[in-house]
């Protein structure tokens, strides 16, 4: 019976520590997490740049002809030609604006994503060893107190 309050003051010593211990570890394994996930990203990144190809000429001139009774056909043909090279100039600046946006929102999202899992493993994941390691230093503290409590009695 003499040795009791030894040995709940020795079993209420390792249960601090182990408790310390895991509260330690979860501590550290979190700001891990936390720092891959939230590390700075590069500032500057290469964008490649595509530019449509070169336009090719149309089977017959638009510009208009040294004969002056058909300028006003001519005008109307370099007038339709140059209405359609804008309009397909246009489609092209389109399709590489919706291609960028895309990319954008793809990266956006994954990084996102990141960031939701890791709250998500913060806020619920790693509740269970912090939970652990306060209940093991909770039980050390109350075998500390059993075992100094004993003897006065």
């Amino acid at each position: 019976m003499a040795a009791l309050p030894e040995i709940l003051s020795a079993c209420g010593g390792v249960c601090e520590l182990v408790g310390l211990v895991l509260v330690v570890l979860e501590i550290s394994e979190d700001r891990a997490h936390a720092n891959r996930v939230l590390a700075a990203r590069p500032k500057t990144r290469h964008v490649r740049r595509d530019c449509p190809g070169r336009f090719l000429a149309p089977r017959e001139s638009p510009l208009p002809s040294a004969n002056r009774s058909n300028l006003s056909a001519d005008a109307a043909k370099v007038a339709v030609w140059t209405a359609n090279q804008l309009v397909e100039f246009r489609k092209a600046v389109d399709r590489q604006l919706d291609a960028a946006v895309e990319r954008l929102w793809t990266e956006m999202t994954a990084a996102e994503n990141e960031t939701r899992d890791h709250v998500r493993y913060v806020m619920v994941g790693s509740v269970r060893k912090r939970v652990i390691g306060a209940a093991a230093l909770a039980v050390g503290i109350l075998l500390e107190i059993a075992g100094a409590v004993i003897p006065a009695l």
